[in-house]
């Protein structure tokens, strides 16, 4: 749809606002860009299963 140019536009547009990639909410073609707002919990893999 984007093609890897728009993907590294909108990626560089993210980064440049403050944004991040969070592999923590993405999943498969849902990709999740946040905030760095300070420490975050993790869960272990075992909870998530």
């Amino acid at each position: 749809l984007y093609g890897l140019e728009g993907i590294r536009h909108i990626t560089l547009a993210l980064s440049a606002k403050g944004f991040a990639y969070d592999p923590r909410g993405s999943r498969g073609p849902c990709v999740l860009f946040a905030k760095n707002d300070g420490p975050r919990e993790y869960e272990d893999a075992e909870d998530v299963a």
